[in-house]
């Protein structure tokens, strides 16, 4: 028996959320929902590009139980750091989508992905 799903092209949501980690924050770009599975996430300090040698830490692409793809990149800031960051994501879905965290007028900690997400992702179920 041969199984045919169509998958059509799903562009990704993402998140740019903070969490407590001791002393610091764990600043985390998210991308998840997405397919196919060619997606470039970057983060930026300032605009300046953060990569490994910044502290920088990255899951690979990973399949979702519902056929789509996800992301995860994190680096640890610290908690007085007001600077802006921004989560870059480009996929073929869509040219970019960009979310910015850490000015002055917002709270350290932002809003992280919907409830569930976290719990039911196998991304998220690792270590970060």
């Amino acid at each position: 028996m041969v199984m045919i799903v169509f998958v059509s092209i799903a562009p990704p949501d993402v998140y740019l959320y903070a969490r407590p980690d001791g002393d610091h924050l764990k600043l985390i770009c998210m991308a998840s929902g997405f397919y196919p599975t060619e997606s470039y996430l970057t983060i930026m300090r300032d605009g300046m590009l953060l990569d490994h040698t910044d502290g920088l830490q990255s899951t690979k692409v990973r399949p979702n139980e519902d056929r789509t793809h996800q992301i995860k990149k994190w680096i640890k800031i610290d908690k007085t750091d007001m600077v802006p960051y921004t989560c870059d994501v480009n996929h073929p879905a869509t040219i970019h989508i960009i979310q910015t965290w850490g000015d002055s007028e917002k709270n350290l900690v932002s809003p992280s992905p919907p409830e569930g997400m976290e719990k039911d992702s196998h991304l998220l179920q690792e270590q970060c």
